[in-house]
């Protein structure tokens, strides 16, 4: 997999700065941390139907990594399904950016970028993805 974070050194006294910060607002900890299951939906700005997918967060936390799965709607039609690996990260004001990479599966391998902001007190996700010049929304909810 492709490491967004192969150079990041977190610095402890950033990090202390963040985890006050959402502690003492009255949000859990946790919530600013991606960990566990989320059901999804992203859309297209035009007339495409949207698309539900599972994220998976494999190794969680405030630098994540997962595995989606969402049913081949625009890749070789002999794959029932796409299979992408993200990355990401989450900033102490709730921001989250990651890019899913696409697997091969259904000959389908680019990138997409993700940008969103937690809500629901860190169960729900919801933002905006962007490839070049093509864009349109997604919503995420922990299962």
């Amino acid at each position: 997999m492709i490491s967004l974070f192969r150079n990041f050194r977190p610095l402890l006294s950033g990090l202390a700065i963040a985890i006050s910060v959402v502690v003492f607002s009255g949000i859990p900890a946790q919530a600013y941390e991606m960990w566990g299951r989320w059901s999804g939906v992203y859309g297209y700005n035009d007339r495409r139907p949207p698309v539900n997918f599972t994220f998976e967060v494999t190794q969680p936390g405030v630098h994540f990594a997962g595995r989606m799965t969402e049913p081949n709607t625009f890749g070789n039609s002999r794959a029932r399904f796409l299979y992408a690996d993200f990355e990401g990260q989450v900033n102490p004001d709730g921001s989250v950016y990651f890019i899913k990479f696409y697997d091969g599966s259904g000959n389908v391998g680019h990138g997409v970028e993700y940008h969103g902001r937690f809500g629901n007190r860190g169960n729900a996700l919801k933002g905006s993805w962007r490839i070049g010049n093509a864009h349109g929304w997604f919503t995420l909810n922990r299962e």
